[in-house]
């Protein structure tokens, strides 16, 4: 019994089971005669032996100890320094652990979705008592996830303390996940991380020059492996961008100073070797809207007044002749859950799509938020915006995973168009990649009205597959739970003075999912209201019969007489 309780502790011989207040305790000891030294050689020469502790799963909300006794042995073998060992349990005990893999792992899955303070506060309502600073420890030991593959990197820097130490972040712009961390901004470590990622295409950097050699060598490579993006301002979110009109100073220090000879990316130089608390008028005046301003202040980020240093470089204007590269966003749907989407999916990896660009879901288009698509198409988005030369083409299997509205396809194909995406299809009336100029729109919504129509056809022919089913006494949906009989049974037993409690445990159910089984007494009462219903207006319920009779012969129902009132 204990073993089915504590399968993980299958290793040990378990001699006493303790319940106190607080806890359970186990005693154990292991089942092996012998013990395994870390140089390889088992011994079986016990030298002693101690209790040691460890911590379990707790079980009914109590805390479980597991008192072991581990002994220690006499290694065998001259050439190992170590004398004696204690032995270890696999797959149980590892050195100088207070806890079990099983809870250890549990831990450490509070630790990852909570953190510290409240990981341990919901610790502690499971009865597993842990401190934040253990859990924190827990989560710092784990060893990093894997990169995987890359094919659009951000690259930022960042200020651990502004104006004197800066830092790398690179970060997968496809995940927007942080991939690696690095002291410095000097491109060194981004060289050495790009060598080992060949699969970027794409670099997203903001406008300052940091790494300006390491990334001009990566654009300079061959245009199918790599090409540069360069951005106006710092990475920010594409659906919330920074403020296009950039400041005085910004639009100043893109030209040369004529008078102190100070190059772009630097603020002006007094005589005396500061940096100057205003911009000089010569300059200021090459910017067309400052041309008639009197004096441009030097801002306070350019520290006026303190000895001048010169600048970084604006990077020079992204070339048009950059090469492109082409990023596919994949989207697969089917209606119901019985239907399968690994065809789909199959076919879009086989077009070249990998399947973490992939979304899927199951979902009817009759559902007008579909969280999925909406994911694709913002995920698609984003990759535009951060790379505006690249061709970002978003692929469905046919048009009628997108939808079946005409309406709604032909604004989903103008969406796309606007944001400068490109819409694929591999199968369909329509295969291959839309073209928004020509003929494509008019045959786009052509096949779209087509698809809307066939989803009308399908709905009338359910329709009237359901009205022949009818006719032929076949009525959908789930059989009645109290059939007639069964009323007739509770009618003539409450008659007798039984309760609607003592009659149900006698009623099965004759059909359906719970065949076999009783039907509630709320199912007993509802019908018997039912009933009720039923004797209380036999005329209604005549009259509602006579209704759906000539309806079913195609006759409109004749105006009913109008009960006379009694005075």
């Amino acid at each position: 019994m204990l073993l089915e309780l504590f399968p993980h502790l299958s290793a040990l011989l378990i001699e006493e089971v303790e319940r106190r207040p607080d806890k359970v305790v186990l005693r154990a000891r292991a089942r092996s005669t012998t013990g395994a030294c870390h140089c390889g050689r088992s011994s079986s020469r016990v030298h002693g032996g101690y209790v040691r502790k460890l911590r379990d799963a707790a079980v009914g909300g109590l805390v479980v100890v597991i008192e072991l006794h581990i002994r220690r042995f006499r290694c065998e073998n001259p050439a190992c320094a170590a004398v004696t060992f204690a032995e270890q349990i696999a797959g149980l005990t590892t050195p100088h652990g207070r806890y079990t893999p099983l809870l250890r792992g549990l831990l450490i899955q509070i630790g990852l979705a909570l953190a510290g303070r409240a990981g341990a506060r919901l610790a502690a309502a499971v009865g597993i008592t842990v401190g934040k600073d253990t859990l924190l420890r827990m989560v710092r030991a784990l060893p990093e996830p894997e990169i995987g593959e890359v094919e659009v990197l951000g690259v930022d820097d960042f200020a651990f303390r502004k104006g004197r130490h800066y830092g790398t972040v690179l970060i997968d712009m496809a995940t927007h996940r942080p991939l690696h961390l690095y002291d410095g901004r000097e491109g060194e470590d981004l060289a050495a991380w790009l060598q080992g990622h060949p699969e970027v295409k794409v670099i997203c950097r903001d406008r300052y020059g940091f790494a300006e050699p390491v990334l001009t060598q990566k654009r300079d490579g061959p245009p199918s492996e790599s090409c540069i993006v360069r951005k106006s301002g710092p990475m920010t979110d594409p659906q919330h961008p920074s403020p296009a009109d950039r400041s005085d100073a910004d639009e100043i220090e893109q030209h040369t100073c004529p008078k102190c000879d100070a190059q772009p990316g630097s603020p002006c130089r007094s005589r005396g070797g500061a940096v100057a608390s205003a911009y000089h008028t010569r300059r200021f005046t090459i910017v067309p809207r400052l041309k008639k301003a009197l004096r441009v202040p030097t801002p306070a980020d350019r520290n006026p007044g303190k000895p001048w240093r010169p600048g970084t470089p604006p990077p020079a204007p992204a070339l048009a002749d950059i090469p492109g590269a082409d990023i596919r966003i994949g989207y697969a749907r089917c209606s119901t859950l019985g239907q399968e989407l690994g065809s789909q999916l199959d076919a879009l990896t086989a077009h070249g799509t990998p399947r973490d660009k992939i979304f899927s879901e199951k979902i009817s288009t009759r559902v007008r938020v579909r969280p999925q698509f909406e994911a694709a198409l913002r995920t698609a988005r984003e990759i535009k915006a951060h790379a505006p030369h690249c061709r970002v083409i978003f692929t469905v299997y046919e048009m009628k995973r997108l939808g079946r509205d005409a309406a709604e396809l032909t604004a989903l194909a103008d969406h796309l168009t606007a944001h400068g995406l490109v819409l694929e299809m591999l199968a369909g009336p329509l295969p291959g990649i839309y073209d928004p100029t020509g003929a494509a729109p008019l045959l786009f919504a052509f096949f779209a009205a087509m698809a809307e129509t066939e989803r009308e056809n399908i709905r009338e022919s359910t329709l009237e597959g359901l009205d022949t089913a009818a006719r032929k006494g076949k009525h959908g949906g789930r059989p009645p739970v109290i059939t007639d009989d069964m009323l007739h049974t509770v009618l003539r037993r409450r008659a007798n003075g039984e309760s609607v409690e003592q009659i149900q445990p006698d009623l099965i159910i004759p059909t359906g999912k719970r065949k076999g089984l009783s039907p509630s007494v709320a199912s007993v009462y509802r019908a018997l209201a039912e009933h009720a219903k039923r004797e209380a207006y036999p005329e209604a319920v005549e009259a509602a019969h006579a209704d759906f009779a000539a309806l079913q012969t195609g006759e409109l129902p004749g105006p009913r007489a109008q009960p006379q009132t009694v005075r």
